[in-house]
């Protein structure tokens, strides 16, 4: 494939806002997106770590990933929402991460005309991948690895 053919290529994300910020994934990324509900505690936890919530016969770890990256602490108001994100690690028992969002997502299209590296970098630490500007608004893309990582890490 030539470099003309990649920088046309066009796919469907997904901004996942925050209280101080919007996370980008790809659509496909996104399993669904949930009303925030009353979660079950998880005693010993790090404080992004918010608890359970069930979906779908399944209880799902919740987290806060502006607290993971150690932002402000967020309070979950009557607009939020979780979205249920596939996990990539392959763990049967964890196939789904929640992450907690201020509102309700935006589709969007993605492609190199849109998208432009962020210049004024925040120490986000690996939960962050790479920090970009997609139609003017600031956005972070995560590593889901890293994230399941340490969920996982957490749970055991």
């Amino acid at each position: 494939m030539s470099v003309e053919a990649v920088a046309d290529v066009e796919i469907r994300g997904v901004l996942l806002p925050l209280n101080e910020a919007q996370l980008l994934l790809p659509n496909a990324s996104v399993s669904e997106v949930v009303a925030f509900q009353d979660l079950t505690p998880a005693p010993d936890m790090p404080e992004w770590f918010l608890g359970f919530q069930m979906w779908r016969f399944q209880e799902i770890p919740v987290i806060s990933f502006e607290e993971l990256v150690e932002a402000p602490k967020v309070k979950p108001g009557p607009r939020s929402r979780v979205a249920i994100c596939n996990t990539m690690g392959g763990n049967p028992r964890r196939p789904f991460i929640g992450v907690l969002l201020a509102s309700m997502p935006r589709l969007v299209r993605v492609s190199a005309e849109i998208v432009a590296p962020q210049t004024n970098l925040h120490d986000l630490g690996p939960a962050v991948k790479r920090e970009v500007i997609i139609n003017g608004e600031e956005a972070w893309i995560p590593d889901i690895n890293a994230v399941e990582w340490v969920v996982q890490e957490a749970l055991s």
